[in-house]
């Protein structure tokens, strides 16, 4: 039997305006959209997090449950739902607004054990926040050891650059305990001022992490590890909303990844055409998420490489 997803970051409810319009009000979070594509696609994901207390809070554990996410909470008591306000522009990608609870004092606990077969996907400001850090580095450490395969996504956007010193030494060790990071042009580039994938990688193996997965919005998704380095075309298409594109892309390498039965101590030894199928679900994914006003796949997608 493949492994286990088991995806960690924050609950939101999502709602898009367009035009001024309302567009949808849906279950997001980057960490719960891939979640989800990966429930829609017949695999075996867990997601640790916190969701809301209130009705919202209900309606997104109603949802997860439906989409086949075991959702592990990972603090207790009453909390209110975080509300992210979503505003498309003319090409279909959205600026945020977040309102959230600011609680303190909580205490964390991530209770499941990953294993050899499994991967952890994590990422976004929820992984540099002060309160879940000592216990998600810890099972990090724990993951790695046991020989799941470890996936980061900085998702690190300009609203929170002017905290970027303080939470750079949390970037650099979550990079250094990943086996692979994806992140966007405009991730690296807040990030390490990186122009392109060449300089990106340059930070990214600095800090210990081998194999980078670089996505530029709509134009190309490129490669890079010590043996090999290539770039691919991503298909031209008219988005309907880009929100979750990203995160589908991920669920779509760690689909394929848990579809090959891929282990960790083996990443490095792919070949490039079995690289190449890997980004080609990847852009499959987000390009499915791109024409759709949902955060997730379809459940019917085509999953055939």
């Amino acid at each position: 039997m493949a492994g286990k997803v088991i995806a960690i970051g924050e609950t939101v409810l999502d709602i898009v305006f367009r035009d001024g319009r309302l567009l949808s009000a849906c279950p997001g979070g980057s960490m719960l959209n891939s979640a989800v594509s990966l429930g829609r696609a017949g695999d075996r994901v867990v997601l640790l997090s916190e969701t809301g207390t209130d009705a919202p809070g209900r309606m997104i554990r109603d949802f997860l449950k439906d989409n086949e996410v075991e959702l592990v909470p990972t603090s207790s008591g009453d909390a209110k739902t975080i509300l992210a306000i979503a505003t498309l522009d003319g090409t279909a990608n959205a600026t945020y607004n977040f309102y959230k609870e600011e609680k303190r004092g909580r205490r964390f606990t991530f209770p499941i054990t990953p294993g050899k077969g499994d991967i952890v996907l994590f990422g976004s400001f929820y992984s540099l926040e002060d309160e879940p850090r000592e216990e998600l580095v810890r099972f990090l450490n724990t993951a790695r050891a046991n020989g799941a395969i470890l996936i980061y996504d900085p998702n690190f956007r300009s609203p929170h650059e002017h905290e970027l010193g303080r939470v750079m030494p949390r970037i650099l060790e979550n990079l250094s305990l990943s086996h692979l990071v994806r992140g966007s042009d405009e991730d690296f580039h807040t990030i390490f001022g990186a122009g392109d994938a060449k300089e990106a990688y340059s930070f990214v193996a600095r800090a210990g992490c081998r194999i980078m997965i670089y996505t530029k919005n709509k134009a190309v998704v490129e490669f890079r590890s010590p043996e090999m380095s290539f770039s691919m075309k991503v298909p031209e298409i008219e988005p309907v909303s880009t929100i979750g594109a990203g995160d589908a892309f991920n669920a779509g390498i760690v689909h394929e990844l848990l579809k090959e039965r891929i282990a960790a101590e083996t990443l490095a030894g792919m070949t490039e055409e079995t690289w190449r199928t890997i980004l080609k679900q990847g852009t499959r994914f987000a390009s499915a998420v791109c024409l759709s006003e949902e955060n997730y796949i379809p459940p019917d997608l085509d999953l055939s490489c």
